[in-house]
């Protein structure tokens, strides 16, 4: 491990003094979450309805807003693959309906967390989404190379003009689908017009996640050892599953959809509603030996891809939202982001971790209907301009933080 004694000598205190570091600040940090969690509980005015509701959760409480049930259809991509897409597309009096391209978490099956979106904006889109490769309804290529995030930015395009659409008018990903929405729009620019990115990162997780103030030395190393363990014996991660997170969950999510789960979604979607997102979120891993293998791998592929370096040539309009008390993706890396990305705004929720949309939808959902209210010109394929310089939308997000 080292070719030279001065080696050891230099780094055994640098590595004595990290690890004291983390002895001392983990109980601190573990204090302030519980501490947030409390706080998030008792501060937040929707769960005891003071917050003043938005017109499209009075719109979808008075009609009785229930999941509509997509229309499925194969694909058959380049490279042979079979991918299941989802295509949403309601009765509608536009001559022209726009396209709306989500891009799902890691681990989602299905678009439930996307369920707000498609209650607010209704049938003013035709929503395309699709199961990432190796995941649920979908094969998983041959080779390992061919599940990396570039591929899944491909499937997108290909997914999309499955749908009968050259362009979306809008992207949104959430986690994973935020590095896939920005690998989509780096190598498509002409295909994407809007992003809107949640609760994600530009790249390398690892080096972030578990880690919500600040990137802390080694931990991305442990993260990256654990995972290699888990790719390397996934009979492992399956037995877990089974013999403790799925028990585990069954008594812990009614406790977290009981105290963090939105008012106004319980009372649209019923409360049901979060136990059984969260069990599609995390209980679908282990379906199947494939999905469980894949899961796995796009955990080390999230962590080997990244566009960091390419963020200041991503011109296309963008709302990014982060929630404060993220721990998989912190706040940080959305705030790297912003200060990159030429036309970028971001809205940091106070109330939310890693669910902002469904844990703060009028919030969130209130700053996303501003954002595509500002008119964009395209120059190229690249290059937009603001039509309407009278509305700063970053003004616009800065006072739904106020509001």
């Amino acid at each position: 491990m080292f070719s030279r004694p001065l080696e050891i000598i230099l780094t055994i205190p640098v590595y004595f003094g990290i690890i004291s570091i983390l002895l001392f600040f983990s109980p601190i940090l573990i204090l302030c979450w519980i501490f947030a969690s409390i706080l998030i509980v008792l501060k937040n005015p929707s769960n005891f309805g003071s917050t003043k509701t938005s017109g499209w959760i009075e719109k979808a409480k008075a009609s009785g807003w229930t999941p509509p049930v997509p229309t499925q259809k194969i694909v058959t991509t380049r490279d042979g693959l079979k991918i299941n897409m989802y295509v949403i597309s309601q009765p509608s009096t536009s001559t022209k309906k726009k396209c709306m391209l989500l891009a799902c978490p890691l681990g989602q099956c299905g678009i439930s967390i996307f369920y707000p979106i498609l209650i607010a904006f209704g049938d003013e889109y035709t929503y395309v989404c699709w199961d990432y490769r190796g995941l649920f309804s979908s094969e998983r290529p041959k080779r390992d190379r061919r599940i990396s995030i570039r591929e899944h930015a491909e499937d997108a395009i290909e997914v999309l003009r499955a749908a009968g659409f050259q362009e979306a008018e809008v992207m949104v990903g959430h986690s994973m689908g935020v590095q896939v929405c920005l690998e989509t729009v780096s190598l498509f620019p002409e295909a994407i017009h809007r992003l809107v990115l949640l609760n994600g990162s530009h790249g390398h997780v690892f080096q972030s996640a578990f880690q919500p103030l600040f990137r802390i030395p080694l931990t991305g190393d442990i993260v990256r050892h654990l995972t290699h363990f888990l790719r390397k014996h996934p009979s492992f991660l399956q037995k877990s599953l089974q013999i403790i997170v799925q028990p585990t969950l069954r008594v812990t999510l009614p406790l977290y959809a009981r105290f963090f789960g939105n008012n106004f979604i319980k009372q649209i979607l019923g409360n049901d509603f979060f136990p059984n997102f969260l069990n599609s979120y995390f209980g679908s891993i282990s379906v199947s030996k494939q999905t469980t293998e894949s899961y796995i791998q796009l955990f080390e592929e999230l962590d080997a891809h990244s566009v960091y370096h390419v963020l200041d040539s991503i011109h296309h309009p963008t709302l990014i939202i982060s929630g404060l008390w993220d721990v998989l993706t912190p706040a940080y890396a959305s705030f790297e982001m912003e200060s990159l990305m030429p036309n970028c705004t971001h809205f940091c929720d106070i109330w939310s971790s890693h669910a902002t949309l469904l844990e703060n939808p009028e919030r969130i959902m209130e700053c996303i209907q501003n954002f595509l209210q500002v008119k964009y010109q395209r120059r190229n394929s690249q290059l937009f301009t603001k039509v309407n310089d009278d509305v700063d939308d970053n003004k616009i997000i800065n006072n739904n933080n106020n509001n």
